[in-house]
């Protein structure tokens, strides 16, 4: 016999519950957790449409939230730059349906934008249709290079052409 739901019972698991992004937008990434307001305790960073919101773990108090692009823009899961002090860093990619580039942008703990990269997507060989409402490639943080220093590895996915991986340093030159 397997097992069987009373009817009667109400359980409600959720510890607590946060409202974020426009009405209606349904493209959202994956949370990413870190301790942003350096209180010891894991802190919640999502995408939704095109603002990055931070939310306190304890009880999911909006701590702040950003536009990153125009509306109708999607962003990947946000990835966290490990740095002390003021150089910790979050750092996502967006995308905007019928443009043609994918924008990685560095934003501080505190929610101020610091820069923004955009790559053109049409200057590579294969024909890759980039989804309007799928998965935006996300950034991966580490050391890559092996000197020391994290940095940021990008996705660029072809829309003619080739796609491309990237290497930026910190401060999102080109390696």
């Amino acid at each position: 016999s397997g097992y069987q739901i009373s009817s009667t019972s109400s359980v409600d698991d959720s510890i607590w519950v946060s409202i974020y992004g426009p009405q209606g937008n349904a493209l959202t990434s994956s949370p990413t957790i870190h301790d942003i307001s350096g209180d010891g305790i894991e802190d919640v960073i999502i995408g939704a449409g095109n603002r990055l919101y931070a939310y306190h773990g304890v009880n999911g108090t909006l701590i702040w939230f950003l536009d990153v692009g125009p509306f109708g823009e999607s962003l990947s899961t946000p990835a966290i730059y490990p740095g002390t002090g003021s150089l910790k860093r979050i750092v996502v990619n967006s995308f905007l349906p019928g443009r043609r580039t994918l924008r990685t942008t560095v934003v501080n703990f505190e929610g101020y934008h610091l820069k923004n990269i955009t790559s053109d997507l049409t200057s590579q060989l294969i024909n890759y249709p980039f989804p309007s409402a799928g998965p935006i490639p996300y950034p991966v943080i580490s050391d890559v290079t092996g000197n020391g220093n994290p940095e940021i590895l990008v996705t660029y996915p072809a829309i003619s052409n080739f796609g491309r991986v990237v290497l930026y340093s910190f401060s999102l030159d080109e390696i």
